[in-house]
């Protein structure tokens, strides 16, 4: 974050024009160095440029004081807001299967689902405790203030994780003074792939695993080599600087800790962080077998990871030419997990997060982990086939549509007889 620097909401403004400071400069323009180091520091606590909104009062921001919105920061920092408002984590509230899974969960539990799924969808709720949604900062989800002001994982807090000091991402900032500014604080903590596991780290009350993306990260040799989630999920980049007279401080900015993924390379074998591969396909007759790879080839963690009700399903296709005839085999690769009591698949996300389970299956593909697969087709001899091999992320969530329900009320019906031409 660019920070140290003075947000002002009333209508002044002021420019400083000048060279950039270096550290072999004695004098500039005659001035002494110490002099101009002077000025800027008092500068810096001067304001630096308009914002257009008004400053929260006390009164209006009521609860909400705990934490800054989204919007606020992303007067200053334009691309980082910008950037945050196209993600998951801004959606965190409004995204289709949450709403719909959530909407599921507390009715079945009257009410009681609100303080395990918000902790990581609102998770400004665990200060505000607005589990009703009241507040503007808990309807934005995963927003800005809440993860900088993370200090701390403690992953044996199972019911909250995140140690939080709120004021560590806006130290000396003060609603009431009319203007806002935060110093620069570099946090290690959310470099940490420790960090995401406040979330994305997750076992029932029988220590279950239902989100274990943590864990299979720690195991694999990602870990090992110091690639933490941040290093694929937020590659580092060179940050910008809104105002160039922040250079200054550049060693104490955290970098591209917001930048976007980058673009991935891929053959026609590829499709981001797995690899499918014909191996061997053998004809004998009216019999074809068929040597399928597949290989976790660029993900940290299992997949696929995340809740147990996705899948990845590996499919070999064989197509009679020219007819079109096409008989399917496939593979399914999952993390199984039924209900204690009677044993069935869970029906749906809402269930599965919220009654005790049990596991029963897990062959999904570790990190750079092989697996070989053998298909065998009965053909016709003197037909030539297409082999085809795909894999497919699936995942069946339960979903709240608009639709429309017609029922007729009420009607009347005549038959009004056709008038003939006498002439």
């Amino acid at each position: 974050m660019v920070s140290s620097h003075t947000l002002q909401t009333k209508q002044n403004q002021r420019s400083i024009h000048g060279s950039q400071l270096t550290s072999e400069s004695k004098t500039r323009g005659g001035i002494p160095m110490t002099v101009l180091v002077i000025l800027t520091v008092l500068l810096m606590e001067r304001p630096l440029f308009t914002l257009q909104a008004s400053p929260l009062t006390e009164a209006a921001a009521g609860s909400q004081r705990i934490y800054i919105p989204a919007k606020i920061c992303g007067q200053c920092h334009h691309e980082i807001f910008k950037t945050w408002s196209l993600s998951m984590h801004a959606h965190a509230m409004d995204d289709p299967i949450f709403e719909s899974t959530y909407a599921l969960a507390y009715t079945q539990t009257g009410g009681k689902a609100k303080k395990l799924c918000l902790r990581c969808h609102a998770p400004t709720v665990l200060l505000t405790k607005d589990f009703d949604q009241e507040l503007e900062i808990t309807r934005e989800g995963i927003t800005c203030d809440f993860c900088h002001a993370v200090k701390d994982v403690d992953l044996s807090r199972r019911d909250s994780p995140m140690v939080m000091n709120p004021l560590l991402s806006k130290a000396d900032m003060n609603w009431k003074r009319d203007r806002t500014y935060h110093d620069i604080k570099k946090n290690p903590v959310l470099a940490s792939s420790e960090f995401c596991a406040g979330c994305h780290e997750y076992s029932d009350e029988n220590g279950v695993s239902l989100l274990g993306t943590y864990t299979e990260w720690k195991k694999s040799p990602y870990a090992g080599q110091g690639i933490s989630c941040q290093g694929c999920h937020i590659p580092h980049a060179e940050g910008k600087v809104n105002d160039p007279r922040m250079l200054m401080f550049k060693d104490s900015l955290s970098g591209g800790v917001h930048s976007k993924d980058a673009p991935p390379v891929k053959t026609e074998h590829e499709h981001d962080d797995i690899v499918t591969r014909l191996e061997n396909v053998e004809r004998k007759g009216g019999n074809l077998t068929v040597v399928v790879s597949l290989t976790n080839t660029g993900s940290g963690h299992k997949l696929p990871t995340g809740i147990p009700s996705r899948n990845l399903v590996l499919i070999c296709e064989v197509k009679t030419v020219p007819d079109g005839k096409t008989v399917i085999r496939q593979k399914v690769y999952r993390k199984k997990v039924v209900d204690q009591k009677t044993g069935e698949e869970f029906s749906g996300d809402a269930d599965l997060m919220w009654k005790p389970g049990r596991l029963v299956e897990d062959n999904r593909l570790a990190p750079h982990e092989t697996r070989t697969e053998t298909f065998r087709f009965m053909v016709i001899p003197d037909k030539d086939v297409i082999v085809k091999a795909y894999v497919n992320y699936v995942y069946q969530p339960v979903l709240i549509q608009k639709t429309e329900m017609k029922i007729q009320m009420s009607g009347d019906q005549k038959e009004v007889p056709a008038i003939h031409d006498k002439h």
